[in-house]
């Protein structure tokens, strides 16, 4: 069974994390876990995101970025969609100053869902790290 973190951030929000948390990746020789670039996303970020990101991978046993680390984060509901760029870029800028890392921050609108989700929605699910979908050759 995964090992689990629960807390709650410093705005109030509350942030599950279901998975592997000691997952670490290595930005240009240097350790990185997740956990903390969720943490500078969220305190820095609660009212313009979600406490929910998803960092990519170019393959599934990927642990080592060379280039900018791709992360997903979901905009809150309140944040208008011109904004977007603007916390993308104001993120990658916080993650540089606090993490010394480059990321190339994506923001995207909330998913719209009919039913709560199953799972809870957090910054560190097993899947938080995914393989990007390649696009067939012809």
């Amino acid at each position: 069974m995964p090992p689990e973190w629960d807390a709650v951030d410093q705005g109030g929000k509350h942030v599950r994390c279901v998975g592997r948390t000691d997952d670490m990746l290595i930005y240009r020789a240097m350790n990185v876990f997740p956990s903390a670039i969720c943490d500078v996303v969220m305190r820095g970020f609660q009212d313009a995101v979600e406490p929910y990101l998803r960092i990519w991978k170019d393959r599934p046993d990927q642990v080592r970025y060379d280039a900018p680390i791709p992360v997903d984060v979901e905009a809150s509901p309140g944040l208008a969609t011109g904004r977007y760029d603007e916390v993308a870029r104001a993120i990658e800028r916080e993650l540089r100053g606090r993490l010394q890392l480059r990321a190339a921050v994506t923001v995207l609108a909330r998913r719209r869902r009919r039913a709560p989700p199953t799972r809870p929605r957090c910054c560190m699910c097993a899947d938080r790290q995914r393989p990007r979908a390649v696009p067939e050759r012809s």
